[in-house]
């Protein structure tokens, strides 16, 4: 036997090294960055998409009425009311869908399979996939905001930009057991998300992403309030448009229905997800698209 075999088996004898999760998951971030950033052309015309949605509520707003704005709490300038929707509505996608997108991604490539039986674990795959999606996301938020901060629409403090970081880690947390739930469904069913597609539109219509929920039809306006985004968009634009502090009673409220959703919702559907998970790889149908 030759040394150059010797070497190569004294590798593969030897115990598995063990990687700290939290590099694990900082691989899987870096990874998910590096397909992403190289589709140029689509990364453009993405953030390009995101200024044109900018520009587009600016004339909205020479023709939509004030007056529902104040009603509802919130300054009268529904272009800054609209905007920061359009800022947060990267993270209610991310938080419906993230999940979901990890495992469609993994299924087309087929690698699936290899992906979530590895040693490293279902847990890094995701976690590191989602990181990356929340840091894209908040580019995309960092960007409309930024745009409002130049036309000095609104204006931060050190205390308000707390206040925003926390209240979005809580839209993302509160939303994230239906994306949970999401993603166990393209497990089983493989095409098709329905549940994201239509709790994604749900959200739009219902929570105030564009318009007060105060327009809503009263018939069904009780609707919104079971949505956590409902909560987290009302004290995101309070914090913005007021400079709002952590500690404001507003923030905290909300702060408590966000993770209140989170702390409840996510166990339980990460449960589910890991039992949708075992019952397909028993069933051989893991890797099947």
């Amino acid at each position: 036997m030759d040394e150059a075999m010797k070497e190569l088996m004294t590798v593969f004898s030897g115990e598995p090294r063990k990687i700290n999760i939290l590099y694990r998951i900082l691989i899987r971030t870096v990874a998910r960055a590096k397909i992403r950033f190289s589709y140029k052309l689509w990364l453009f015309f993405d953030f390009l998409r995101t200024i044109i949605m900018v520009v587009t509520y600016y004339f909205f707003s020479f023709i939509v009425t004030p007056r529902h704005l104040i009603a509802s709490g919130y300054i009268s300038d529904y272009f800054v009311f609209a905007a920061i929707g359009l800022a947060l509505g990267a993270f209610t996608s991310l938080s419906l869908r993230g999940f979901a997108i990890t495992v469609f991604f993994e299924q087309i490539t087929g690698t699936i399979e290899c992906a979530f039986v590895t040693p490293s674990g279902i847990l890094p795959i995701l976690i590191g996939d989602i990181l990356f999606y929340i840091l894209y996301a908040s580019t995309h938020c960092v960007l409309v905001l930024g745009i409002l901060v130049m036309m000095g629409k609104i204006t931060f403090t050190v205390w308000t930009i707390l206040s925003v970081i926390l209240l979005v880690l809580g839209l993302f947390l509160g939303n994230l057991p239906l994306g949970i739930i999401s993603a166990a469904l393209i497990l089983k069913y493989k095409q098709g998300d329905p549940i994201s597609l239509i709790l994604t539109w749900l959200n739009y219509f219902l929570s105030g992403v564009f318009y007060p929920i105060s327009l809503i039809p009263e018939s069904i306006r009780m609707l919104s309030y079971v949505f956590p985004l409902t909560w987290t968009l009302h004290g995101i634009r309070l914090a913005i448009m007021y400079q709002l502090p952590p500690w404001h009673s507003d923030v905290i409220i909300t702060l408590g229905i966000s993770f209140a959703y989170a702390l409840i919702g996510i166990p339980l559907t990460y449960m589910f997800f890991m039992w949708i998970f075992n019952k397909v790889r028993k069933e051989g149908t893991l890797v099947h698209y």
